[in-house]
C-alpha cells in the first residue's frame, strides 16, 4: 500500500494540534498550500491536515478539489485527509466516490477508506460503492465493500465478501482485504473464522495484515483461541506481536495462553516482548509463573518493557478471584 495512505491512517502528530484557536491559521495555511506548485508541497499540506483530524473541517472545499490535483500521491494524501476529518467531510462523498474510478488503485483504496471514515453521513457514495463492489476488479470491490459495511444497515453480506477475498490468489487483494477488516474492528468479527485461515497465508506481508485485524477486533476471535496460540510460532515479529495483542484483548479467558506467553516475555524482539508483558496485565492470572516472569522483566533492558511489567504486575488477581 503505498505510503501516503499509511503516513495518513496511522495516528502520528507531526503537527500538534491541541487547541483550536491556535491552529485555525495553521490550517488555512496549508489549504491555500494546496495550490501550491511544488507537487510535495501539496502533497505534504495534504498529510498535515489530515494529522489535525476533525479540526481541519474548515480546509475540506480546498481538500476536495485537490483529489483531481494530477500528481497521484497528493489525490491519495487528500483523500487520507478527508477520511481523517470525519463526518465533518461528507460534502467529500460524491468527490470520494468519483475517485473509486481513478486509474490508479491505491488512490481507489484511499477512496473506499476514506467514505467508510466519513460514516453514514457518505450516503451520496452509496450508489457508486454498488456499483464498484459488483465489478470484477476484486481490489476495487474490497475497498468499494469496506466503505458499505460502514454506510449500510445491514453490513454482515459486505463483510463476508471482503472474507472471501481473503483466499484470492492475488496477493495484493488478499493484503487489501485483511487491511479492510482492521479498519471495521469489531463489526468485522463474522470474518474471525476466514482471518484464522488466512494466518498460513504464504506471503509475510498479508498475514502482518491478517494479526492486525484480529487485534483490531479483539475479543470476539475467543473462539479461536486454540489456532491463535499455535500461530503464535510465525517467524514474523510483527505478525507474534499483533496475535499477542489479541489475546490480550480477550482477556481472562486466554489464560490457556499462558505458558506461550510467558515465553515470548524473553522474546529477542522488543515489540513481542512488551506485547507479551502486556497480555499478561490484560490476563490478570496471579499464577507463580506469571510473577516470575513479570518480575524477571522488570529487569529487562529496555525501560519500556519495565514501565509494562511494572503496570502489569499491578494487574494481578488471585486465582479465587477470578
Amino acid at each position: 500500500m503505498a505510503g501516503f495512505i499509511a503516513a495518513g491512517l496511522v495516528r502520528i502528530g507531526v503537527v500538534r494540534a491541541d487547541d483550536a484557536d491556535a491552529t485555525a491559521p495553521g490550517i488555512k495555511a496549508l489549504a491555500e498550500a494546496l495550490k501550491d506548485s511544488d507537487d510535495d508541497v501539496r502533497k505534504n499540506a495534504a498529510l498535515s491536515l489530515g494529522r489535525f483530524g476533525p479540526k481541519a473541517e474548515p480546509a475540506v472545499p480546498a481538500l476536495v478539489a485537490a483529489l483531481k490535483d494530477k500528481v497521484v500521491d497528493v489525490r491519495g494524501a487528500s483523500a487520507v485527509a478527508l477520511g481523517r476529518i470525519g463526518p465533518g467531510a461528507k460534502e467529500a462523498a460524491r468527490p470520494l466516490a468519483d475517485l473509486l474510478k481513478d486509474k490508479e488503485p491505491d488512490i481507489r483504496g484511499a477512496a473506499g477508506l476514506a467514505l467508510a471514515r466519513i460514516g453514514k453521513g457518505a450516503s451520496a457514495a452509496v450508489p457508486t460503492l454498488l456499483d464498484v463492489a459488483k465489478r470484477d476488479d476484486t481490489l476495487s470491490a474490497v475497498y468499494a465493500r469496506g466503505a458499505l459495511a460502514v454506510l449500510d444497515d445491514k453490513p454482515d453480506p459486505h463483510v463476508a465478501a471482503i472474507a472471501e477475498a481473503l483466499a484470492d490468489k492475488m496477493a495484493d487483494v488478499r493484503g487489501a482485504a485483511a487491511y479492510v477488516l482492521a479498519e471495521l474492528g469489531p463489526a468485522a468479527k463474522s470474518a474471525v473464522p476466514a482471518l484464522v485461515k488466512a494466518l498460513g497465508d504464504d506471503e509475510v506481508d498479508v498475514r502482518r495484515g491478517v494479526a492486525r485485524a484480529l487485534a483490531e477486533i479483539g475479543s470476539a476471535a475467543s473462539g479461536e483461541l486454540p489456532n491463535l496460540i499455535e500461530a503464535l510460532k510465525d517467524h514474523d515479529a510483527t505478525v507474534r506481536s499483533q496475535l499477542i495483542l489479541t489475546l490480550a484483548s480477550i482477556g481472562p479467558p486466554a489464560k490457556i495462553a499462558l505458558p506461550q506467553l510467558i515465553e515470548l516475555t524473553t522474546d529477542k524482539s522488543l515489540d513481542v516482548r512488551g506485547s507479551a508483558v502486556y497480555a499478561l496485565g490484560e490476563i490478570g492470572w496471579a499464577d507463580k509463573s506469571v510473577v516470575s516472569a513479570l518480575s524477571k522483566a522488570l529487569k529487562d533492558g529496555d525501560a519500556e518493557i519495565r514501565k509494562a511489567a511494572a503496570t502489569a504486575m499491578g494487574k494481578l488477581e488471585n486465582d479465587e478471584n477470578q
